[in-house]
């Protein structure tokens, strides 16, 4: 009996972790989020995590210290939704945000309506900037948010690249990526 019930286990286990692998494929769509700088690249970046049905792209253009410029924002609910409302903040001040200081309210959406905004800015100092949007989307009474981040580089910025983990990759127990940090231990 004891033998059976170990099997049973065993087998058990396997259509769990079977089942898991396989909501995991599932989730794993791209959403490209396209925005061009100087050099009119495209980025796309894998999106895993579950989010509200809405999508952005915009085209940042060079820009310069005191001189007025715009980013078309294009923004869409993959949904029918009651309202479509956006907005805009920054964190540092060096970069001002002319249209952009109470929220934005599309309406009515139909699903995949594609809905133009154009924001207008003036940078007052070189360096990288983030501009963080909000995105809401109402549909009988439920609110459904996402957030977008709109980097922008005035003036000669060089590109920073992305620092590479220094520690190992591996899956625990649950199927969560850990990263082991090398630690080295002194006395004295």
């Amino acid at each position: 009996m004891d033998t059976l019930m170990k099997y049973q286990f065993k087998i058990f286990f396997m259509v769990i972790a079977f089942s898991m692998l396989q909501a995991c494929n599932e989730k794993q769509t791209t959403q490209k989020e396209n925005h061009q700088h100087k050099q009119s690249s495209v980025t796309t970046q894998a999106y895993v995590k579950p989010h509200a049905p809405i999508y952005l792209s915009y085209e940042v253009p060079a820009m310069e210290i005191g001189v007025e410029a715009s980013i078309p924002v294009k923004i869409s609910s993959g949904k029918k939704a009651d309202d479509l409302t956006i907005s805009y903040f920054v964190k540092d001040e060096s970069i001002n945000l002319y249209n952009a200081r109470i929220p934005v309210s599309f309406g009515v959406q139909d699903k995949n309506q594609l809905n133009t905004h154009t924001l207008t800015l003036m940078p007052e100092m070189d360096g990288e900037f983030m501009i963080y949007l909000s995105a809401t989307t109402i549909k009988k009474g439920k609110q459904q948010s996402r957030s977008f981040i709109i980097p922008v580089r005035v003036g000669n910025v060089r590109k920073q690249k992305a620092l590479k983990p220094s520690g190992k990759i591996t899956i625990d127990s649950t199927g969560t990526p850990v990263i082991s940090m090398p630690a080295v231990e002194t006395t004295d």
